[in-house]
């Protein structure tokens, strides 16, 4: 199958969206910093509302990114950790391990030299330098491209999920004023859910979806960062081993329908058209010579089965 040379192909790849990434961002410092920045800031502040009957919300412009799409950006985060910790380089739990305490010191060292430099009169702004700024260290190796090792990108995703969660929690407990208990328990009700969906080996989306926009809300409204709901949502989603007999199928499926996207016309002979399952590669009993034929296989979609009975 040709890769996609197109502008949107490029932006869809990793280093596409890392090079935009770094293009928007000095566009905004650029922008920040002009005598046109009242209008940056008002257009952070552009408040834009989603309702469904009596129920709605209505955030800026500033929240929607920060609450809303940085929670599905720490999702993907969270799922491709736990696709490491089932299935990948991380079932080592020994090498789990280092980017776990790696993570821990990322917290506790810039605490430690925070509370060095600032004394007494600035103490209370500790949680402030705790943080990691995931997307762009993600973005900045993405640019490195094939020179960095996937095993690194695993340490730092795996790094960043516990430095943020550390972050986050540490937000949430010494600088949220009004927290919410019953939205708590809600969030904490929804994270069970989502575990237990998860053991009963679940395929369909729809659950998952439904059990992380009612944790995702329950978190917006408790008053923690709903950042951390996408992240450990994602590492409760369940990630089993990919067998390459499935692989192999469902590659072989993509290059027949690549190869004939349309039905195979009746060209000898007439008969009704029959749907046909994509996994079904045998012509059916109504098929004379009881073997396969190249006009089944030409297209995975529909095949008259009279073309199979008249084919020697």
């Amino acid at each position: 199958m040709p890769q996609d040379r197109s502008l949107l192909g490029r932006l869809r790849s990793e280093p596409g969206a890392a090079l935009l990434l770094v293009v928007v961002t000095v566009v905004a410092l650029a922008w920040a910093n002009s005598p046109w920045s009242h209008s940056y800031h008002e257009l952070w502040e552009t408040h834009l509302s989603v309702a469904l009957g009596s129920f709605g919300l209505d955030l800026s412009l500033h929240h929607w990114v920060n609450d809303g799409l940085m929670v599905i950006f720490f999702f993907v985060v969270g799922l491709e950790v736990r696709q490491e910790l089932a299935v990948g380089s991380l079932r080592d739990r020994r090498r789990a391990l280092v980017p776990l305490v790696a993570g821990f010191l990322g917290v506790a060292v810039p605490a430690a030299i925070y509370l060095a430099i600032a004394g007494r009169e600035a103490a209370a702004g500790w949680g402030a330098v705790v943080g990691t700024d995931t997307a762009f260290l993600l973005g900045a190796l993405a640019l490195v491209g094939p020179a960095m090792s996937n095993q690194l990108r695993i340490f730092l995703l795996t790094l960043t999920v516990v430095d943020d969660f550390l972050a986050v929690s540490i937000i949430g407990v010494f600088y949220t004023e009004d927290l919410q208990v019953w939205a708590l328990l809600v969030a904490l009700l929804a994270l069970v859910a989502l575990y237990l969906l998860g053991r009963t080996r679940q395929w369909r989306s729809s659950p998952y979806v439904a059990i992380v926009i009612v944790l995702w809300l329950a978190t917006l409204e408790s008053g923690i960062h709903p950042s951390i709901a996408g992240m450990v949502a994602g590492l409760l989603v369940p990630a089993y081993e990919t067998h390459r007999s499935h692989v192999e199928d469902a590659q072989s499926r993509f290059r027949d329908f690549w190869q004939s996207p349309r039905p195979t016309p009746p060209a000898r002979c007439s008969g009704a058209w029959r749907a046909r399952s994509p996994s079904t590669s045998d012509c059916t009993s109504r098929c004379a010579a009881r073997r396969r034929c190249s006009s089944c296989r030409s297209s995975p979609w529909r095949t008259p089965a009279s073309t199979c009975a008249a084919t020697p």
